[in-house]
Order: structure tokens, then sequence, then C-alpha cells
């Protein structure tokens, strides 16, 4: 979840300084070959049997709203967060909490870079949603809103590696979970993320951001790698290992 010129960061291609947020971190390529996932583990039994139903199938509409609708809510929750609280930034997950404040669906976060494993309290009424992989770019960085999406997009296409794993077991198919928003005016506060500037202008997120129904009371873990390899680019080129050890407790109106 980094952001910057790519011009400052490795390149200038074809003369024109283009920009990006990364939803995770930079790491050169060599340096992005053998993340391994990490095991997962929980006193509570979820079945194999049919592991994609542990999620909200890609065109449904979870709470009434389109994934796309969901992943700007998302988008919201991460850059409202002053970049020094941002759970983006979180070794621990202290920060699990901060600004969750949506009424159906608890936000998780990658990570700026470095591998992270988290610990977080989460009320069993909430699904769990989260961008795994992917780019954001914004009008006041990276140029005009017409030219965002093709922005944001370019990272994800050559996603290399995706895996999720709830309770150790693996999601099937979770690339097809890539999530692309349109445009939306986004507040940024002072301290925002990316270093970007004070103030309401659009971003375009664009990654792979599954909607994981509420779990059952109990431990769980979410683990989650994600690997995108651009074959010019090297500032495209972004890695995440992140666990999340998730303590899932009786809403307190439940």
């Amino acid at each position: 979840m980094k952001s910057g010129k790519l011009a400052i960061i490795t390149v200038i291609v074809c003369a024109i300084v283009i920009s990006m947020s990364a939803v995770i971190f930079n790491m050169q390529s060599s340096a992005i070959t053998g993340i391994n996932i990490a095991s997962a583990s929980s006193n509570v039994s979820i079945s194999s049997d049919n592991a994609s139903s542990l999620l909200f199938s890609r065109d449904s509409r979870p709470y009434n709203m389109s994934y796309e609708e969901g992943a700007t809510e998302w988008w919201r929750f991460f850059v409202a967060i002053p970049e020094v609280n941002s759970p983006a930034a979180d070794p621990t997950g202290e920060k699990c909490s901060i600004n969750q404040n949506n009424n159906h669906t608890w936000f998780i976060a990658g990570a700026f870079q470095g591998k992270e494993t988290r610990t977080c309290e989460v009320p069993a009424d909430k699904a769990i949603a989260g961008v795994l992989i992917g780019i954001a770019c914004n009008e006041m960085q990276d140029g005009p809103v017409d030219t965002l999406t093709e922005c944001a997009e370019e990272g994800p296409k050559y996603l290399r590696l995706v895996r999720l794993t709830i309770d150790g077991i693996e999601i099937p198919n979770i690339q097809d979970y890539k999530v692309t928003t349109p445009p939306s005016n986004i507040s940024f506060p002072e301290g925002a993320v990316w270093g970007a500037p004070q103030g309401n202008y659009a971003l375009v997120g664009s990654g792979i951001m599954p909607i994981i129904k509420p779990l059952p009371v109990g431990n769980h873990t979410i683990a989650f790698v994600g690997i995108i390899d651009h074959p010019i680019v090297p500032a495209y080129d972004v890695a995440v290992d992140v666990t999340y050890n998730l303590i899932v407790r009786e809403a307190p109106n439940a």
C-alpha cells in the first residue's frame, strides 16, 4: 500500500511520468518469488466440501450492494485513516478497530511493506472484506479522472499469484473476485496514505476483493498471498503475505 511517481521509484516510460498507489508494497522481481501462504488453524470446524460457499458470490449483492459498491466503501474506509494510524501499518492488529463504522462488514487490509501477522477481535454478525492485492490511482497524484481506470487496472492485468485460505481451506478461483471501482469522490484527510494531499477527489481502485460471509463464534485464520509481476515496469511489481488471526465474538446486541 505505497504510492509514488513511477519516475521517482524506478523509470519513466515513453517519457510520460506515471504514478500509482499500490495496495500492497513495492518489491523487486527477485524478491517476489517464493512467497508461501501461512498455514491456518481454528478451533471451529468449517467444512471444505464447498469452500466457495464461505464467500458471497461475485455476481451477488451482499447487503443490497454490488461488489463494485462494496469495494468503493472499502477504499473510503482505508483512505479516511491517516497513514500514521493505517491498519496497513499495523504489525500486531492493535489498529484493527479503527474506522470500523460499516453496519454489515468488517474491513481488513494488506500491508505497506513486509509480511504481517495480526490478531483482531471481530463481531460475529459482520462479513469480512478487504482488497487482497491491487492498485489505486487518484486524480491528484495519477492523472485526469478519465485515465484512472486504465492506471488502476494496469497492475492486476499481470497478477501472477493470488491465494486465499480460511481456516486452512483454500478458496478456489479467487482470481475471479477482481473488482474495479468506478471513479468515486473520496475524502483524503490530512496526513493521508501515499502522501496524497488533503481534499475530496476521484479515486479508482482495482484488485482482488472477496467478501467473506460472517464467521461463527470462535478463532479463525484468514491468510492471503499475492504477486503482481509487470513485464515492463518494475514499479508495478507488488506482493503481499498477510495473516489475520481472528477472534470472532458474539455481537454486543446479539
